[in-house]
């Protein structure tokens, strides 16, 4: 698992099967992570327990690993389509 800060490295990692605690720092972190449905993998860089909260996301993650990569690999088929399709029709 990793920590990451950066939005796309919480992509990178998710995409190679790897879950990750992202770190948000605005709301575009909050968002992504709902839209997968892994809002329990977040800890707000502004939280008055930041340590705190990220060993408890480390401990969720190593107890969750599989139906964490589940949901992404959900969401990524569901979304793939959609991200895909407009490119397709230019190439037709």
């Amino acid at each position: 698992m990793t920590i990451n800060f950066k939005l796309h490295a919480n992509i990178v990692f998710l995409t190679a099967g790897v879950p990750c605690v992202a770190l948000v720092y605005r709301f575009k972190v909050f968002d992504l992570a709902s839209s997968l449905k892994l809002e329990k993998c977040v800890v707000s860089t502004n939280s008055s327990n930041f340590e705190q909260n990220i060993l408890m996301k480390i401990a969720y993650i190593e107890e969750n690993e599989s139906s964490i990569i589940k949901k992404y690999k959900n969401s990524e088929a569901l979304y793939r389509p959609m991200l895909t399709e407009p490119f397709i029709k230019k190439l037709i």
